[in-house]
């Protein structure tokens, strides 16, 4: 769990530095913001214990780091989202999303104050750090995961989608590792109920389901943050060979009137559109993995065009 946290700090500030040149990119500005916010979740959680002693309220610091994953899922769909159109109606659904997100949030934090915690802080327990390794089932932990569950499949659909259209291989490939991090995801809120379902009954089953609750949410962030930001370093440390040279999510060109790239891909990235289409299509009605007939020459290899 150090290990994929002091990952995350890493690539948190990686990005930042290419937000700081960027500051307009949209899909940039969206995984920024879930890269900050699940690193702060992830370094909340072995300081529980000192958080909740420094508030004077015991799991609050175990709903901040709840709150902080919310923050960072909703991002990530904004980040999908933004890859592909930056016009009226993805803004509209991005809107929507937050809105949820809001309001998910409020119900925790009602929940949270008007069924405290069962524990006190003198509990030695509590004191001791014994407390965060066992099972919890808070009113506010529902909540936390039906919002999470629902908002992985939803980056599990748009990543699998865009993947479908994306011609860089190395793109394509970062998007399916999100697609299979949201998946492990979906598999930590499983093992989470299940930690509440089975941690109970006997101190094996605690351990059991504690260290699957670990293993499922470490694979899926480590995934997660790989495939969200491979595209950017990918290149530079050889990853995806000369066909990788231009998938760069760090600097995303805006396009001129009438281009066919998006805000978030250039020209060369998009397929090719119908006279009546938008700039760029709806995964569900784009055409696959075709060449735009008017995009620049590549200055990769003569294949990096095809599909793979």
């Amino acid at each position: 769990m150090i290990a994929v946290t002091l990952i995350c700090w890493g690539m948190s500030l990686y990005k930042l530095r290419d937000l700081a040149g960027d500051r307009g990119n949209r899909p940039l500005r969206a995984l920024c913001l879930a890269l900050i916010a699940i690193t702060i979740s992830m370094t909340l959680q072995p300081l529980m214990p000192k958080v909740d002693q420094l508030v004077g309220v015991p799991d609050v610091a175990r709903l901040t780091s709840n709150c902080l994953s919310l923050v960072c899922a909703t991002a990530a769909q904004a980040f999908l989202l933004y890859m592909t159109s930056g016009d009226v109606s993805t803004r509209r659904r991005v809107r929507r999303r937050t809105v949820a997100l809001a309001l998910t949030i409020t119900v925790m934090i009602v929940l949270f104050v008007a069924i405290p915690s069962e524990v006190s802080l003198a509990d030695p327990r509590v004191r001791s750090g014994e407390y965060y390794g066992e099972p919890f089932h808070a009113p506010f932990l529902f909540v936390y995961l039906a919002y999470l569950g629902w908002s992985l499949t939803q980056v599990v659909v748009l990543a699998n989608r865009y993947a479908g259209i994306a011609h860089r291989p190395l793109l394509r490939f970062g998007l399916r590792m999100i697609t299979v991090g949201s998946l492990w995801g979906l598999a930590y809120v499983a093992a989470k109920l299940m930690a509440v379902g089975l941690g109970t009954r006997s101190a094996d089953w605690a351990l059991i389901t504690d260290a699957v609750v670990v293993l499922t949410f470490s694979t899926s962030i480590l995934l997660v943050l790989l495939g969200s930001t491979i595209p950017s370093w990918g290149p530079r440390v050889g990853c995806g060979g000369p066909c990788a040279a231009r998938p760069d999510w760090s600097s995303t060109p805006t396009p001129s009137p009438g281009s066919t790239g998006s805000a978030a891909w250039p020209a060369s990235w998009s397929p090719t559109p119908s006279p009546t289409s938008t700039p760029y299509p709806h995964p569900r009605t784009a055409p696959r993995r075709k060449a735009s007939s008017n995009a620049p020459p590549s200055r990769s290899s003569p294949g990096c065009h095809r599909a793979s």
